[in-house]
């Protein structure tokens, strides 16, 4: 066989195990973010003016397996927290966070997301905002993994 030849079927071999380890690294991945849990965990300096109402809330991302959860790199950023309360939209917020490692079985914090409602989403709910319950609150939170979005969801 010549040189050649054997070049081409050693990088083929290399490729294709390659792709096999690439995908099984994806479909457990895929498996972590289906069980990885999210809360709203604070809510802190409330504003509100004539235009808007402003606050920074912490999100809690729990991992309840065995696994470590671990996003990092160029391919992975959370791209954006979505707000509801009582299944109602409220806003969304984007956060600048591009590495994301939570240990088997723990949690990670983000803290402090800025978070701003238009005006009229507040007079729009302003009943459901007289009794306000943190327990209501969810959020979503998106992250783009190599150009795909994944959701985790309360």
């Amino acid at each position: 066989m010549k040189t050649g030849t054997k070049i081409v079927i050693g990088v083929t071999i290399f490729l294709f195990f390659l792709g096999v380890y690439g995908y099984r690294k994806a479909m457990k991945l895929k498996n972590l973010f289906e069980k990885i849990e999210i809360m709203p965990s604070g809510l802190r300096n409330l504003k509100v003016s004539t235009s808007k109402v402003s606050f920074e809330i912490s999100v809690t991302l729990t991992n309840p397996t065995t696994d470590n959860f671990e996003l990092n790199g160029y391919l992975v950023k959370l791209e954006r927290l979505n707000f509801f309360y009582k299944g109602k939209y409220l806003a969304t917020a984007k956060p600048s966070l591009s590495s994301i490692t939570i240990l088997a079985q723990n949690q990670l914090e983000i803290k402090n997301v800025p978070v701003v409602l238009p005006t009229a989403t507040v007079v729009a709910n302003a009943l459901e905002f007289a009794n306000f319950n943190m327990a209501n609150l969810t959020v979503e939170a998106v992250l783009d993994v190599a150009g795909s979005e994944y959701y985790i969801k309360q």
